[in-house]
């Protein structure tokens, strides 16, 4: 039963709408309203808070349903739950603890104008580690120079044979301490060891210049986009100097002995099943945390393995790897607590927050689970690819060859034997840690632009036989050989089918969801303040 009521009827002072049970306050509602605005880069209107409003009312009703289907006995949905707890809860504790102290100064809005109106030149050596970078360091201080070591730290052979030179670069085109230490050298300075995101640098300040029509009334003019950036950027900082700070005093130490079976353990992902139970109580690490010694065994660390992502298991290949993985993990593992202990998931904002994810979350589920319903008649498929014959075209593709090592002198030395005329079927077979990779002895096929992603122009325009590498992707070293090429054309119907199926099965999912809400909004009470809803004011 759907009642559209007026203001003046509305028997709750500050309810702009009930579904259900559950009452939406106008401050949700302004608050929901005001990011699905902010998001879209919309500016308020009349027809967009009638829109945010049906979507507003179709993500209530679906949790509600699901909710009363069952869905949080569900382990899957449980998990999830889960997962979005400790994000929120993290970002409560960051909120809390890091951020309230966190201030922007007039001199710091203005240096950061600067900045973004400067281009700087520079050149770097790259070191995993602290004690790597500073060995760097005291060679520099002691006569060898960028070029000399730039060929012994790089593999990417830009680098190596430019003497580590990055070229000219821009506000936000660097990791931000990178970025920072680098706008305050001098021109021809060379800085002590840099932590980043991916290491150390060490930085070489070549050139700086400078934008010469800085004016007052463009500072004026952007002066609150400066000061939601810099605040952006100081927290991400503080959060990261935090982490730091925690993982120094909780001063873990690890049992290398248990790496290979962990290892081999990440490598198959978090849903492979573990049926060595005996070594499930091995002793991984052991931390410090109220006021004790903590022992994290191997059932701790797959306990967290579903809640960590690919791209996280991914960078782990080597003992340094993994020790960074499980500090971090340690890390997490003690803000967690100590959100906890500060009862930081009981207070309002929070449990609106995850209220309002868990909504989105479903509402996707929802959509998914429909989508896997529907069916598409063959003849449908044919009738539009026959109307859009010259829509579907394939992409250029390359056959490609790969080898990826974990270190830097395994991979020197292979492309050394390469270069030499050692087969590269040979030694993808015997060195390529790729899962599956020395099976097909490194062939990875005929790849796409996208597939091949920050390679693609490298990969495209090389000559066939070429060999490429060694690049440096996410820890690991990789050497590539290029084969032949593969021009676009037009698509036969059986390789169209998969795009074919995927627009129209979004047609026809919007269809069908479209009804669906239409059914639930006939069995739930629904109270709707129109009036409220179009009198509220915004504040931006």
């Amino acid at each position: 039963m759907l009642l559209l009521l007026g203001a003046g009827k509305d028997p709750h002072a500050r309810s702009v709408m009930r579904v259900a049970e559950e009452e939406v306050s106008l401050e949700e509602f302004q608050t929901r309203y005001i990011d699905f605005l902010l998001r879209r880069g919309l500016a308020d209107k009349p027809l967009f808070r009638k829109i945010f409003t049906e979507a507003l009312l179709a993500h209530k009703l679906v949790y509600h349903f699901l909710h009363d289907q069952g869905i949080a006995d569900d382990p899957a949905y449980r998990r999830l739950r889960k997962v979005v707890e400790d994000k929120l809860l993290l970002e409560a504790y960051a909120q809390n603890m890091l951020y309230d102290t966190l201030e922007v100064s007039e001199a710091e809005l203005r240096e950061l104008f600067v900045r973004m109106n400067t281009r700087m030149k520079a050149r770097h050596l790259y070191a995993r580690t602290e004690e790597e970078a500073w060995e760097l360091y005291h060679r520099l201080q002691q006569g060898e120079t960028f070029e000399e070591l730039a060929r012994e730290v790089f593999r990417d052979t830009t680098l190596a044979h430019h003497g580590g030179s990055l070229g000219y670069f821009g506000f936000d085109e660097m990791d931000p301490a990178f970025e920072e230490a680098a706008f305050h050298l001098r021109i021809g300075e060379i800085s002590t060891p840099v932590r980043t995101a991916q290491g150390y640098s060490i930085i070489q300040l070549e050139d700086r210049q400078v934008h010469p029509l800085l004016t007052e009334e463009a500072f004026v003019r952007k002066k609150h986009q400066l000061r939601a950036y810099l605040l952006k950027r100081k927290r991400t900082e503080a959060r990261f100097q935090h982490s730091r700070q925690v993982a120094r005093e909780i001063r873990p130490t690890f049992n290398r002995a248990s790496f290979p079976q962990l290892l081999a353990w990440i490598q198959k992902g978090p849903d492979a099943a573990f049926t060595e139970e005996a070594s499930l109580d091995t002793e991984v690490a052991t931390y410090y945390h109220g006021g004790k010694r903590q022992v994290w065994r191997l059932r701790d660390v797959l306990a967290w393995l579903p809640f960590t992502s690919e791209k996280q298991r991914h960078a782990v290949y080597d003992a340094y790897t993994l020790e960074q993985f499980l500090t971090g993990l340690l890390v997490r593992t003690v803000l967690l607590a100590r959100a906890h202990e500060a009862r930081l998931d009981t207070l309002p904002r929070y449990r609106e927050a995850l209220r309002e994810v868990m909504e989105s979350r479903l509402y996707a589920l929802a959509r998914s689970r429909i989508a896997d319903t529907l069916a598409l008649a063959d003849s449908v498929l044919r009738a539009h690819f026959r109307a859009h014959r010259a829509d579907y075209m394939t992409e250029p593709k390359r056959e490609v060859w790969e080898i990826v090592v974990s270190r830097k002198e395994e991979a020197d030395s292979l492309m050394q034997l390469l270069r030499e005329g050692v087969n590269f079927e040979l030694l993808a077979a015997r060195h390529t840690i790729r899962p599956g990779g020395r099976s097909r002895k490194g062939y990875l096929g005929r790849v796409t632009p996208d597939e091949l992603g920050m390679l693609a122009r490298f990969v495209m325009q090389a000559k066939e036989g070429e060999l490429l590498g060694p690049v440096e992707i996410d820890g690991r070293f990789v050497i590539l050989r290029v084969g032949a090429t593969e021009v676009a054309r037009y698509m036969t119907f059986e390789e169209a089918r998969p795009r074919i199926e995927a627009e129209l099965r979004e047609e026809a999912l919007r269809e069908a969801f479209t009804r669906w809400i239409a059914d639930l909004k006939t069995r739930y009470p629904i109270e709707i303040y129109h009036e409220r809803i179009a009198q509220m004011s915004l504040s931006i």
